[in-house]
């Protein structure tokens, strides 16, 4: 299979081309691949002296036409070198991606289809759902809140979490193999990262190399539960719901900015009631479906601002008292729970000179939540509750240590790959030290799996 990575009219560095080669490695990688670079005459013998091991060259209608597909590099600030009349004389639509420079594929021109999502139609809410290639409408609708399908970095199941295969089989397994389950929203998903590269996937990677170079004879499997948007308690939900046969031997959070940013919003009596956060798409449904476009929300005010109404302690109880529960739940399951407090932009106090630009982009309507997240955040750290002390993973804490120019951020919430890597990184050395010996000691005595619900 002969595929097309098209590139801009700009010279580019190796750098710019390394995750973007690593995104069709990811995508190809079962399949019988010669990938060529169509570049035009101006910028070929570069990358010819740029990337070796890759055949490069002239971008014309007629050596596309000698591939089965082709993907379009689109970075900032870089124009491709076609018009929309070569464009139409190339390869139709269908086969055809854009690819960025964190290395995400995506249809252009066109639906995701079953091609792009083996599972898009696998269960009726997915078949229901839209299937634009966009972030933004990879959000729909599930009776437990909603579901996130973003196939662009890497596989993902029939749930929209980033897992590969069928995670049932783990259900049984052998005395020595260990499974982990982690939860939280779009920074845990791995947003913009491509599959190796989030913190589940460096977390599997350290705990095995550990246990070959030790001669510990254990192995380690690391399931991504995570998914956009999601608060504690929609991490209890997909975990009730899809994990009730795993029987994990430790479950992971890494969480806090959906449930402190919401829960600055949330409806006051549901929270200080109950401690029920939900996000601000829910009251959007909620006038749709009851036809009450005219009601004020708890969200907005009229002007559509974003208001920051509940005070911080009910806000920082709700999401502990949340964690808590999660905790119960997972040790009930005879599980061990650990609480990461995940790290934001505002985490650093020296930040890289690509972090500094980025670090005021938000909108006037954020205003007055974005202000105070910083302050609960910092609030929380300093008072973690003694009865968590054991549980909690303060990557807000420790990410304020890092003095280096290292870009650790795409944006004010998202991890980089450098960043998922020390995310894992943190989690490995609590695991190392305080929970892996307990561990064997546990299954060399004969802890044995609870039995399967039938």
């Amino acid at each position: 299979m002969r595929v097309a990575l098209i590139l801009p009219a700009q010279e580019l560095t190796s750098e710019d081309l390394t995750l973007v080669l690593r995104g069709i490695d990811g995508r190809y990688a079962n399949r019988t691949t010669e990938l060529v670079l169509l570049c035009i005459p101006t910028t070929i013998e570069h990358y010819r002296r740029i990337v070796t091991g890759i055949t490069a060259e002239l971008l014309s209608p007629q050596t596309l036409q000698t591939c089965e597909e082709a993907l379009y590099l689109f970075l900032p600030g870089t124009k491709l070198p076609l018009t929309d009349g070569d464009l139409q004389a190339c390869l139709p639509l269908a086969r055809s991606y854009t690819i960025d420079a964190q290395g995400g594929i995506r249809p252009m021109g066109r639906q995701v289809s079953e091609k792009d999502d083996p599972h898009l139609n696998t269960h009726i809410f997915n078949y229901l759902a839209p299937s634009n290639p966009a972030h933004a409408q990879a959000y729909s609708f599930f009776p437990w809140s909603w579901l996130y399908r973003e196939p662009s970095w890497g596989p993902i199941n029939e749930f929209g979490h980033r897992i590969g295969e069928d995670f049932r089989q783990y259900a049984e397994r052998a005395p020595g193999h260990f499974l982990i389950g982690g939860f939280g929203g779009s920074a845990a998903f791995g947003w913009e990262c491509l599959a190796a590269d989030i913190w589940t996937a460096c977390l599997e990677r350290l705990l095995n190399e550990h246990c070959q170079n030790t001669g510990i004879p254990a192995t380690f499997t690391v399931l991504n539960f995570a998914s956009g948007g999601h608060t504690i308690l929609n991490e209890i939900f997909h975990y009730i719901l899809f994990c009730h046969r795993l029987s994990f031997d430790l479950v992971i959070t890494l969480d806090g900015t959906n449930d402190l940013w919401n829960g600055q919003m949330s409806d006051p009596y549901l929270l200080e009631r109950s401690d029920i956060t939900y996000q601000e798409t829910q009251e959007a449904w909620a006038k749709m479906l009851h036809g009450a476009q005219n009601r004020q929300t708890r969200y907005s005010t009229e002007t559509d601002i974003l208001r920051s109404t509940n005070p911080p302690g009910i806000n920082l109880r709700a999401y502990v008292t949340r964690i808590r529960q999660f905790r119960h739940l997972a040790e009930s399951d005879g599980a061990r729970f650990l609480w990461g407090l995940q790290p934001m932009l505002f985490s650093r106090p020296h930040m890289s000179p690509q972090e500094e630009l980025i670090k005021n982009n938000w909108g006037p309507r954020d205003e007055k939540p974005r202000a105070d997240l910083p302050k609960l955040f910092n609030l929380l750290s300093q008072n973690l509750p003694k009865d968590c002390a054991d549980i909690a993973i303060n990557h807000h804490e420790i990410f304020s240590r890092y003095s280096d120019n290292q870009t650790l951020f795409w944006d004010i919430v998202h991890p980089n790959p450098e960043g998922q890597s020390r995310i894992a990184s943190n989690y490995f050395e609590h695991i190392r030290d305080r929970i892996l010996p307990s561990l064997i000691e546990e299954r060399a005595h004969g802890r044995q799996l609870r039995p399967t619900p039938t």
